[in-house]
């Protein structure tokens, strides 16, 4: 190669990697962070979590303990906190501007999906501790669709309907915990131990050209992770503990 055309080559070269460089800091820098998970559990003189320790029996298991990721903070419930979260409504308002479309959001209530619930951990025997070792994936989902059939319309255009008015994702993870001590000890009364969870969904309805539409969103914090209710589950029968 000729020195004139590989000087050329080096410009070209250094030009790119300068404006690909650029482009890449900006994007980083535009890219806000999500903030951390905040455990806000009280902890035992062991470093074990000190959840208040209850027992409800519900479908042939015994409900031990419960938090709530709230806002991407979890807390400790009581009984009677689990009994009044998990049956409670809240109505939303729009919080952006709807700019038009087939779709015409009406109205959002929050609520704890029981039907949804799933357990996220392997079923442990005589465990002194349960980790929130996996995680639940939750796509919102359509339950109501009028006279319409699904291939009469446009769920993208739904999607962004929703996204502007309420500002909710279409899809959602809960949250999946690296440490050690983030969890709930199970009560020494039963054999058996898991942790379900019970995901927060937006109830969302709208019209779609003269029919009323109705879905479940996932409620995402600002953690990036789905708000719900984790549970210790607790049984002296395998088959007794939810799948």
């Amino acid at each position: 190669m000729k020195p004139r055309h590989l000087l050329t080559y080096l410009l070209c070269a250094a030009l790119i990697f300068a404006l690909f460089g650029c482009s890449k800091e900006k994007a980083l820098e535009e890219s806000p962070k999500k903030p951390a998970v905040q455990w806000d559990v009280p902890m035992n003189d062991d470093g074990d979590p000190d959840t208040p320790v209850f027992d409800m029996e519900e479908d042939g298991c015994h409900i031990t303990g419960a938090v709530l990721m709230k806002d991407g903070v979890i807390t400790a419930l009581t009984e009677k906190e689990f009994l009044q979260t998990v049956t409670g409504e809240t109505e939303k308002e729009q919080t952006g501007e709807f700019e038009g479309g087939d779709f015409v959001p009406m109205g959002l209530t929050e609520q704890f999906a029981k039907d949804y619930a799933g357990r996220i951990t392997a079923l442990f025997e005589r465990a002194a501790l349960i980790g929130i070792s996996d995680s639940m994936d939750f796509t919102r989902r359509l339950t109501a669709h009028g006279g319409l059939s699904k291939k009469e319309f446009d769920q993208a255009d739904v999607d962004a309907a929703v996204e502007q008015a309420y500002g909710l994702e279409k899809k959602g993870m809960s949250y999946t915990s690296a440490e050690g001590y983030e969890g709930l000890a199970p009560s020494e009364d039963y054999k058996y131990g898991a942790i379900l969870f019970i995901p927060k969904v937006a109830v969302v309805t709208g019209e779609y050209k003269g029919e009323t539409l109705t879905y479940h969103y996932p409620c995402v914090n600002d953690a990036g992770f789905l708000d719900g209710i984790y549970l210790m589950v607790q049984s002296d029968e395998v088959e007794a503990i939810p799948d």
